[in-house]
């Protein structure tokens, strides 16, 4: 029987373990990926992943780009990793009353200037997406990002399965790092508390080639070495979006590959 999500894409399924660079050169070439679908993507799980490299600006401004999209689609809820549990009274004050943006903002330089001054506002700018929609801006990780990943994996778990029972008809996007969204022992295995532990399916996209920072390279599997982007880049592909649907091997890292290019977005700030 052929796979509800190799049929959906229409090409066959990525072995994301494969270290022969041939045999994913070839992959490629033989299955020519197209861009997103996602009103087909969306139908698959009330719970969808979207996972970045952190230093990444176009994954951002694919979700900013994208909300009214996705709210379209039914999305109702913005789960983000990038608010902890201690800013979810401000954030509920921000997008009912909206009347302390100065200090959303101050949460924003602080946290995530160190990535560079564009990044502040792209954080924000997912949330401001979300709000002007009318969609729940919800924050999902601890303020102690130290705690191990079993314990934050039990924390988000429970508010993504509190907001699916409270709210039965909710479809949530959540966006996090692409280290939470996986299944191998790389990944800090959010899809699998989630299915396990609530019986709530899920359905995960790992955001790869906006970006040429060296840890961005290893991103998808944090194990292997840059053989899919290295071949995207030898086919001439880098400049393109495209999905590729992953085999579904309890170690992958997510379960569809977005393909971004980074020259896309460079008009957006």
């Amino acid at each position: 029987m052929i796979k509800t999500i190799e049929r959906m894409f229409e090409i066959g399924e990525f072995d994301d373990s494969n270290s022969n660079y041939h045999e994913v050169l070839s992959y490629l070439q033989e299955t020519n990926p197209r861009d997103v679908d996602y009103t087909k993507l969306f139908t698959l799980a009330p719970i969808i992943f979207f996972g970045e490299y952190h230093g990444s600006e176009a994954a951002k401004n694919e979700v900013i780009q994208n909300m009214g999209k996705f709210r379209d689609l039914g999305i109702t809820h913005f789960a983000t990793e990038m608010l902890p549990l201690s800013m979810q009274p401000a954030i509920d004050r921000y997008c009912n009353i909206g009347d302390n943006l100065g200090h959303i903002k101050d949460y924003h330089q602080k946290e995530f200037l160190r990535l560079g001054e564009k990044f502040p506002d792209l954080y924000l700018g997912m949330i401001d997406a979300a709000k002007s929609l009318g969609m729940k801006v919800t924050a999902l990780d601890l303020d102690d990002v130290e705690e191990t990943p079993e314990v934050r994996n039990k924390v988000w778990g429970r508010l993504l399965a509190k907001i699916h029972h409270d709210y039965p008809s909710s479809k949530v996007l959540t966006y996090c790092g692409s280290g939470h969204i996986g299944y191998s022992g790389y990944c800090s295995k959010v899809p699998n508390e989630l299915q396990n532990n609530h019986g709530i399916k899920s359905k995960s996209i790992s955001i790869i080639g906006d970006n040429d920072h060296p840890i961005s390279r290893i991103v998808p599997r944090y194990s292997n070495p840059d053989i899919l982007i290295r071949a995207i880049e030898d086919l001439d592909m880098q400049d393109k979006r495209f999905v590729i649907p992953i085999k579904e091997t309890t170690s992958r890292s997510a379960d569809v590959y977005l393909h971004l290019p980074y020259s896309n977005y460079q008009l957006i700030h």
